[in-house]
């Protein structure tokens, strides 16, 4: 099986599905989070020298309004006074790269859709009272790492990152902070998420789940600034054409996808479920299927001890990972042995049709799954 510059294979890995709750700090009993709350961790020494607080610092003579985000920043500092798009306020890049130049002209739509005010996008050193003002400063990756960014709210509203995706997930936070009324109250934050891998899982192994779909999936995903979707999809092989069958996606689609997710910031974890569960592929396929003492076939299973059916699944990989082009594989590998009793029997899922006709997602999985 041909990995080429991908890390290779993730194997028997379930899909992580981030639960917002878990990245929010202390709240109250009306689910408002507790001025001045931070979640756990230790304060970051460099903080203060951002013009950041630590921690829990003191609000000294400012009443903390602390931004009704999801995730709720880690940190945040209340100052006097409010933030509020100026007439003629323009989305500045300050020391942009081309992802991120990118990621602004999509901002500015967003803007509209949220606040009905059309921004332009400018290149500037700084920025006016009333613009918002998008950094990109390498320097800041030992403070902030990949993903994180610093927000300060005052005369004008300034994202930093290290990162074209840490610019992109600040302004993540300036949607939400500015789409009651276009304004945002003052103050600072430095915001670095604390696990580095929150996700999501989708099987649309069975069906095939819409492209819309999928968009307003990930845009909702970004929007929490949630970072991996696995997803369990069967691609339209030209290796076999006979596993056409059920819901698949074509070639076209899956580079859509992979397409969609960059936007978004989002890693794809793909997935052809492995050795059970093959029953999307198998159906056509009875020489390859598992059989009992008795010779009764499991449709759903692969004889993995058939040298042959080793090389028709590592075919059908190689060929997806050349359209998903991703830089991790899942193989499944749940449930091979349930029922090994009686190799015919099929879990309790009714099968589907044999179409491809869009349809909601069949199931996604969570962590205590």
């Amino acid at each position: 099986m041909k990995f080429g510059r991908r890390r290779g294979v993730a194997g028997a890995v379930c899909a992580v599905t981030a639960l917002a709750a878990a990245l929010l700090p202390a709240t109250t009993a009306a689910g408002v989070p507790e001025p001045g709350a931070t979640a756990a961790g230790v304060p970051d020494p460099g903080a203060a020298a951002a013009g950041v607080p630590e921690p829990g610092a003191a609000m000294t003579g400012v009443t903390a309004e602390v931004p009704q985000v999801l995730p709720t920043p880690r940190e945040w500092r209340a100052e006097p006074g409010r933030f509020g798009l100026a007439p003629g306020a323009r989305i500045v890049l300050a020391h942009a790269d081309p992802t991120t130049a990118a990621d602004a002209r999509r901002f500015a739509g967003e803007l509209r859709e949220v606040t009905g005010r059309n921004l332009a996008v400018v290149t500037a050193r700084t920025g006016r009272p009333g613009d918002i003002v998008l950094r990109q400063d390498a320097t800041a990756e030992g403070d902030l790492g990949a993903e994180g960014y610093r927000l300060r709210s005052g005369d004008r509203l300034t994202v930093t990152g290290a990162t074209s995706t840490g610019v992109f997930y600040g302004t993540r936070t300036v949607l939400q902070l500015l789409r009651a009324d276009g304004t945002a109250p003052a103050g600072a934050t430095r915001d670095v998420p604390e696990y580095r891998e929150r996700g999501v899982g989708v099987c649309a192994c069975y069906i095939h789940i819409s492209l819309d779909w999928f968009e307003r999936l990930m845009r909702d995903m970004a929007h929490h600034k949630l970072n991996q979707l696995w997803i369990e999809a069967k691609v339209k092989s030209d290796v076999d054409p006979a596993s056409a069958v059920w819901g698949y996606y074509t070639k076209d689609e899956v580079r859509r996808l992979v397409a969609m997710a960059e936007r978004h910031h989002i890693e794809l974890i793909p997935e052809i479920n492995s050795p059970g569960h093959m029953d999307p592929y198998l159906e056509n396929h009875p020489e390859l299927q598992l059989k009992d003492k008795n010779g009764k076939a499991s449709p759903s299973r692969l004889d993995i001890t058939r040298p042959e059916a080793f090389t028709y699944y590592t075919s059908l990989v190689d060929e997806a990972l050349e359209v998903w082009d991703t830089r991790s594989w899942h193989m499944g590998a749940d449930e091979y042995m349930i029922g090994s009793a009686s190799p015919t029997s099929r879990s309790s899922r009714t099968t589907p049709p044999r179409s491809s006709a869009p349809g909601p997602p069949r199931t996604t999985r969570s962590p205590t799954s």
